[in-house]
């Protein structure tokens, strides 16, 4: 069974792929579309058009709105939206975004390298649908720092001219709420220094509550953690 299944994303109309037949999927893929599997468990080996989509269903009816735009954006490069608050939009960083200037804020490089950065969206977001995302002031489209889940771990960089306003409990509030409605996480991290009051103010309005990690606390770091109120313990 093959459908072809539109979704307007950004005002725009794109098609998608909906099938269970390997060379649908195949041609539709080198027509440059967006596709989506129809996966039978009983099939083996599945092939190359499979090979080729990043989701799957057991069934048609699985391929939903929100799914049909996932498959788009990915598929054009385009950031997924992760929540809007009265001041930010949250998305996924895109290429054309402006790089962070290098600082012990972003140790590893990955967000003042291009080459690193480039590598993060196709890798993170795709294959992980979370990490840290762009925070962008919505009156003038600027990114004033990021924040986001990273296994199971919140983080946030909030730029230094942007700080003590409450962007980032702004923001960080309505990770949390990302986290667990569309993530299903049930218990998020924050780890930071021992001395960055900033943040330890942070981890507890935002409800979290110091554990002790003995090994991590002799390094300097403090860990806080949360549970959500879904959480069934």
């Amino acid at each position: 069974m093959t459908i072809v299944k539109e979704v307007t994303v950004e005002g725009i109309r794109y098609p998608v792929t909906v099938s269970d037949d390997n060379e649908a999927l195949l041609a539709a893929a080198a027509a440059g579309r967006a596709i989506i599997g129809i996966w039978d468990p009983s099939v083996r080996p599945l092939g190359a058009g499979f090979d080729a989509c990043l989701y799957l269903v057991c069934e048609m009816e699985a391929a939903d709105d929100i799914l049909l735009e996932k498959a788009v954006r990915r598929q054009y490069g385009l950031p997924w939206i992760i929540a809007q608050t009265e001041r930010l939009l949250i998305r996924e960083f895109t290429k054309d975004d402006p790089m962070e200037a290098e600082s012990a804020d972003d140790g590893d490089g990955v967000f003042s390298d291009r080459a690193r950065r480039e590598d993060y969206i196709d890798n993170q977001y795709r294959f992980h649908e979370c990490g840290l995302w762009a925070l962008v002031l919505k009156k003038s489209g600027l990114i004033i720092g990021k924040a986001g889940i990273t296994a199971g771990e919140l983080g946030y960089h909030i730029y230094g001219p942007f700080r003590g306003r409450g962007y980032a409990f702004e923001a960080c509030s309505a990770i949390l709420g990302y986290a667990e409605e569309e993530l299903g996480l049930r218990h998020v991290r924050i780890k930071t220094g021992e001395g960055n009051e900033a943040s330890v103010r942070l981890a507890e309005a935002l409800g979290f509550s110091r554990t002790e990690d003995t090994e991590q606390k002799s390094e300097g770091i403090l860990t806080f953690e949360k549970y959500m109120q879904t959480d069934m313990r």
